[in-house]
């Protein structure tokens, strides 16, 4: 979107080809993680200018490389972006019908039950396990996939009184208290979450340091039991299997798993080495380098190389 956004304005006659049928990519999961909500507003706001600029959008078409070349385009943009990693293959029982891709959770294609396995410390594994823990608004079972795809749905926000409850932030104008804070209200979360992760040490340490300490407060504050230095051995419908870091094996029993294992880049539209297609090829975005991924990035991914075009 944003390199289709700049290179329209610089006056290239456009064509936006998505293979879903709604644009936004990775912002369609972001947006219904609590606090990210203004993704819902970075998608309308570049749907608005794509169409003010005479775009022409393709939704629902899945682009090969026979048609790119067939269209006889001077460039070819390619921003088709990650996939989440798989574990089919590499973990046994990663095929069962509970566990699940984090596309899939926040998609609303899947749901999950009481119990929850969140494989993965990530930044998508904390937003993951916020998005399970949060207790404001509507739940994407509730407002279901198509909810989502409507330009004019917006989250339920988390109220001002809740805010407060949650962080101890009294309304005391007087400040009769310390600094205007009392001990947070209690928190019941509405499911159990485990947050893993492989390698040892503290949880979120890579997280963006301005507001990682907020990631780590909430998943703490609603309860999601942490564990690190753990080994995948097995998911079984009863949960999952792990050994834990003194060489013990245990069972996990949980309702559903979903992975945050990484992400892995779709590149199959890029030319083969030794083609000499008529069209030069951009590539951008998690396509070129799925291994940190934020919006700000793919963002300047794709302004920089419609402004070079």
């Amino acid at each position: 979107m944003s390199a289709a956004h700049v290179a329209a304005l610089r006056g290239h006659d456009v064509t936006l080809f998505e293979a879903k049928d709604v644009l936004g990519g990775q912002f369609n999961y972001a947006k219904v993680i609590p606090g990210k909500e203004e993704f819902f507003e970075t998608i309308r706001y570049y749907i608005n200018e794509l169409e003010h600029l005479g775009v022409e959008i393709k939704l629902n078409t899945k682009v090969d490389k026979d048609m790119l070349e067939k269209a006889k385009f001077h460039h070819v943009i390619v921003a088709t972006g990650v996939v989440p990693r798989s574990l089919e293959g590499k973990l046994e029982g990663a095929e069962l019908p509970q566990v699940m891709s984090y596309a899939e959770l926040l998609s609303g294609e899947k749901a999950v039950g009481n119990t929850v396995a969140v494989i993965g410390a990530g930044g998508i594994g904390f937003d993951v396990s916020e998005y399970l823990t949060a207790n404001h608004g509507k739940s994407l079972d509730e407002i279901g996939p198509e909810g989502l795809k409507d330009p004019s749905y917006r989250p339920e926000p988390q109220s001002i009184s809740e805010w407060r409850e949650e962080w101890g932030v009294t309304n005391d104008t007087d400040y009769q208290s310390d600094g205007g804070l009392v001990r947070p209200a209690a928190i019941k979360p509405i499911r159990q979450v485990y947050l893993m992760q492989r390698s040892k040490g503290r949880l979120g340490s890579g997280l963006n340091k301005t507001s990682g300490w907020v990631h780590r407060a909430h998943i703490k504050s609603h309860g999601v039991i942490q564990v690190a230095g753990v080994q995948y051995d097995k998911i079984t419908n009863e949960g999952i299997w792990v050994t834990n870091p003194q060489g013990q094996s245990q069972l996990l029993r949980v309702d559903s798993v979903v992975v945050c294992a990484g992400q892995e880049s779709v590149v199959e539209l890029m030319p083969n080495v030794g083609d000499a297609p008529d069209a030069q090829y951009h590539l951008i975005g998690g396509a070129k380098l799925a291994a940190e991924l934020d919006a700000k990035r793919a963002i300047r991914d794709g302004a920089e190389v419609a402004a070079q075009i």
